[in-house]
């Protein structure tokens, strides 16, 4: 079989192929070509280059004994390069014949290939034989295409285990290496008195970084740090037992791929255990969140609970209508209802308040949160299309079903054909046509099912989205309605428009016109019970819920009630006294000026002011006076007021009767 990777003689690793350009490898000079006739350094490249292999073969499971022998079928290798990849390699052959290992290697020479390496004197069948130059060099090809110095990442981690409050690693971009490398460049020669040694755009636009360069770089952080104190409670990598110290002080000059290797593996402990804390913090925080919201979840399951089994055992007691014979039989059953009004329905009413507090907040936190408040947020329209493109792919994967079920029956055909009596089963795989075309049969049942299962999930949530608008449209209206026609009462009640009886004619207008609006509010009622019945919980049309406009609703009835009362009351008084029109302007006036708040009756400091201007008190304090007053009047006043001298003056009292007789004389007032 003809080896595309290979061309003349072999090579040791490291050295100038044949051809003109030779490869990314061949600026290395004489001494470094040498390196692996020395057995100590091929011992130091054996043990960290297995070492290295076995700490990324670990995350799938697996890992290597000897690296001579173990790659030979180029299984592990291919799995190697999955794990350091990410990326998916092509399907192994699984047979254990030569022909099988070769192909399997070049699968995975092919994709060191495609990221723009080029392999001179590396062959599979050299890979297959177990030539231990090749596979080392190989191996160490793989090395430096995996995530290595020329993202930057690897300073800024050496810098940030030692000095973390140098280097703000979270924030680092790893498709930024430019960036990155000129961060920890600087800080290095800023604050660790490094010289920048390196420049960023030339291992950045370099297909392999100088060794040397690199290495002379790191040491300068080991003699930078040799000497600081311990971070506190900082991580402390477990690395694999790479060179070890025999290896290192019984050679003339260790093994600088060795050494490399081993510090790379520094960086990747460094950066797993920063991406595993980040992780960790953020999956606290979400377990925190879903914690607090289960918890009130589980309160308001409790409280609804516990309120409907009440409700449920009150109303047929409510609803009871048995004739009572005797006085005495009625007068207890009267008590017993007022018991109930006075007992135990205020704290049924309290319940249901945190009921609605309980179920706002929640809401609350699951928008804010992310965390869908009811199963199909939206429509499903994206599971759809996914099960569109998972249903185009059936034909297709019929097609192989039949090509697996075909070459079956050719086995079969050949088998009977020349007498051969088999195992009864296939040792490469335990799946049998029977499996196949059972698990087959369920997808074909399913396919219809989840076509259903769709298409009524749609329907539903387009249902619900029509109650979700038809509400809110409705709401929209009844909401700004009752609070103008709130805003328009308290004008009418504290303007003083025309006589009394033209007020009160007026506000029995308004009262009428809220009577008729009444059939919009049971429309709405009617919406909200169908809302109600089809759980949906959440409505983005509006900001009205059900429960304001009834609170609203039962507001403004009892303010057109009151003012009419008010007016009526206002009338009746005039009659009897004998007050003119102009007078009860005068009053009323009189009555709004104190009335701050317009809330149509006064409260305690408005009261109190009332009083002070009627004389009622023997003193007002500074404070008082600018409350009431203008600024420049109240300045004014407390500058010519006597302090009052009374047994009831409070600090900073004033003495105010003094100052008014000697403006005005005395007065009744």
């Amino acid at each position: 079989m003809v080896d595309y990777h290979s061309a003349g003689q072999p090579h040791p690793y490291g050295g100038n192929g044949p051809g003109p350009n030779g490869d990314y490898m061949a600026q290395e000079d004489d001494w470094d070509r040498d390196l692996l006739l020395d057995p100590a350094w091929e011992k130091q490249q054996r043990k960290t280059f297995t070492a290295w292999c076995n700490s990324h073969l670990r995350k799938a499971g697996t890992q290597i004994e000897n690296i001579d022998e173990d790659f030979r079928d180029g299984l592990k290798l291919m799995l190697l390069l999955e794990v350091i990849s990410g990326e998916r390699l092509p399907k192994p052959e699984r047979g254990k014949m030569r022909v099988h290992k070769i192909n399997n290697v070049n699968k995975a020479l092919d994709f060191i290939a495609s990221k723009g390496v080029k392999l001179v004197s590396i062959g599979a069948e050299e890979i297959v034989d177990g030539n231990a130059k090749m596979t080392l060099g190989m191996i160490w090809t793989i090395i430096l295409l995996s995530p290595s110095w020329k993202d930057g990442l690897a300073f800024n981690a050496l810098i940030h285990r030692h000095r973390p409050e140098l280097i703000e690693y979270d924030k680092l971009r790893k498709d930024d290496p430019v960036t990155n490398l000129n961060n920890a460049f600087e800080v290095a020669e800023k604050y660790l008195d490094i010289p920048k040694m390196l420049d960023a755009e030339d291992i950045v636009n370099t297909a392999r970084p100088d060794e040397k360069a690199i290495m002379t770089y790191v040491s300068s952080f080991y003699h930078a740090f040799s000497g600081a104190q311990k971070v506190p409670g900082a991580f402390v990598p477990v690395l694999s037992p790479c060179p070890g110290a025999s290896d290192i002080v019984g050679t003339l000059r260790p093994d600088e791929k060795a050494i490399m290797t081993y510090v790379s593996c520094f960086y990747h402990a460094f950066s797993g255990a920063q991406k595993a804390e980040t992780a960790a913090n953020r999956i606290c925080k979400v377990l925190a969140v879903n914690q607090e919201n289960e918890q009130l979840m589980e309160d308001y399951e409790r409280l609804a609970s516990d309120l409907l089994a009440w409700i449920q055992r009150t109303i047929p007691w409510l609803e009871s209508r048995d004739p009572q014979k005797t006085i005495p039989a009625m007068q207890q059953k009267l008590e017993d209802f007022r018991e109930y009004r006075r007992v135990h329905k205020p704290p049924k009413v309290q319940e249901k308040c945190q009921l609605e507090i309980n179920f706002n907040t929640l809401q609350t936190k699951l928008r804010l949160s992310g965390t869908p408040r009811n199963p199909w947020p939206v429509p499903p329209q994206g599971l759809i299309t996914a099960h569109d493109q998972f249903k185009s792919t059936l034909p297709d994967a019929d097609k192989e079903r039949e090509a697996i079920l075909g070459i079956q029956r050719e086995a079969q055909r050949i088998a009977e054909l020349h007498g051969i009596q088999g195992p009864g089963s296939n040792p490469y795989t335990s799946v049998t046509p029977q499996i196949i075309n059972s698990k087959w049969e369920r997808v074909q049942q399913l396919v219809p099912k989840r076509d259903q299962a769709l298409q009524e999930e749609q329907n539903r949530q387009n249902s619900n989205e029509h109650l979700r608008r038809q509400f809110g449209s409705q709401a929209n209206r009844v909401g700004p309605w009752i609070q103008t026609k709130m805003e328009e009462i308290g004008r009418i009640s504290i303007e003083m428009n025309g006589t009394l009886e033209d007020q009160l004619n007026h506000l029995k207008e308004y009262e009428e016109n809220i009577v008729e609006y009444k059939p919009n509010l049971e429309l709405l009622e009617q919406q909200h019970q169908l809302v109600q019945e089809a759980l949906i919980f959440d409505n983005q049309h509006s900001n009205y819920t059900m429960e304001h406009l009834r609170v609203g609703w039962e507001q403004l009835l009892t303010t057109i009630a009151r003012t009419i009362n008010e007016v009526e009351n206002q009338i009746l008084t005039r009659d009897a006294k004998g007050i003119s029109q102009e007078q009860m302007q005068e009053f009323r006036a009189s009555f709004n000026h104190f009335d701050k708040d317009h809330g149509g009756a006064l409260g305690p400091e408005e009261f109190k002011a009332c009083l002070i201007s009627l004389g009622y008190d023997n003193y007002i304090t500074a404070a008082e006076l600018r409350r009431e007053l203008p600024a420049a009047q109240a300045e004014y006043c407390i500058a010519r007021m006597a302090p009052y001298a009374g047994a009831d003056a409070v600090p900073g009292a004033l003495d105010y009767k003094s100052f008014s007789t000697a403006l005005y004389g005395e007065s009744d007032l």
